[in-house]
């Protein structure tokens, strides 16, 4: 009987400290009274996709919205059209716009990068094997990094795009130690921070935050899939995102601060967002 008792007060206390926890993380606050300040992805190939004056639109964003933080990509098939020779001329215009307003600019560089498909690959590397891409994708990321570390807009390095997040993109499978090797790389050739970018929903943050300087982490409430139509992130965002800052934090505290390096405004629909449909059927947040 007081065995049983001594059982029945525990797993009570154990019950009681669990509604505690998440009591406190919905009510604690990480951000130390910090203003949120917002920015924005530009991609050049989305606003060709959607028939829109990249340049022109790129200005807007600058001069009309006001934007000082920007997140720009260096799209391989851009630059490397033709194997062997660079052309940064579209990324460079843009980042020396932003760096006469005195802007910030986190560069994501690398083969995988926003946007579907999102490894943007030149058509020439379709014919090499893993090797080969490697050994290309390095000299990628010396070339880019080279080409553009003296500019003082750029405050950190995004290597690849959510590189741990499998099934989503038309990309290889992620070879852990070879990603090892282009933070490495990109690290030996500037002192700027590396980030890493991790899912918010669908990661710990672990593998991130062990390895990059910083970790860019997505916010996400619905999104569209082949197999289950729109779904529904309920239980994830701030909360979880208080809970992983709180144990990871401890065990490496040199990746914050955090940052929220994507969330979105346009919904996942059926179909490429340039195609026709129906908006009725998109689900409001």
């Amino acid at each position: 009987m007081v065995k049983n008792y001594y059982k029945k007060v525990f797993s009570l206390f154990i019950i009681l400290a669990i509604i505690f926890s998440i009591v406190w993380l919905y009510l604690a606050d990480f951000s130390k009274g910090k203003v949120i300040e917002y920015g924005v992805t530009f991609s050049q190939k989305y606003a060709e996709e959607l028939e829109l004056d990249w340049q022109k639109t790129f200005t807007s964003i600058l001069d009309d919205l006001g934007v000082k933080k920007f997140r720009l990509i260096a799209y391989w098939d851009k630059i490397e059209s033709a194997k062997g020779k660079y052309d940064f001329s579209n990324l460079e215009w843009q980042i020396k716009e932003v760096e006469k307003r005195g802007g910030e600019i986190l560069l994501t560089i690398g083969n995988r990068v926003p946007r579907w498909p999102e490894c943007h690959w030149p058509t020439w590397i379709f014919g090499s094997n893993e090797e080969e891409r490697q050994e290309h994708i390095l000299n990628l990321l010396k070339k880019t990094v080279n080409h553009f570390k003296d500019y003082k807009s750029i405050i950190a390095w995004q290597v690849e795009n959510e590189p741990y997040l499998a099934g989503f993109g038309e990309c290889p499978r992620l070879d852990k130690d070879f990603y090892k090797n282009e933070v490495a790389l990109v690290k030996s050739l500037d002192d700027r921070p590396v980030v890493i970018t991790e899912s918010g929903e669908l990661s710990t943050w672990l593998r991130g935050s062990s390895l990059g300087d910083m970790v860019g982490s997505s916010i996400y409430r619905i999104t569209w899939n082949k197999w289950f139509g729109y779904f529904y992130y309920y239980g994830t965002g701030g909360i979880t995102g208080d809970y992983k800052y709180f144990i990871v934090r401890p065990s490496f505290p040199s990746f914050f601060p955090l940052k929220v390096y994507e969330t979105i405004v346009l919904p996942d629909v059926i179909g490429w967002v340039t195609s026709t449909y129906n908006i009725s059927t998109v689900p409001t947040l």
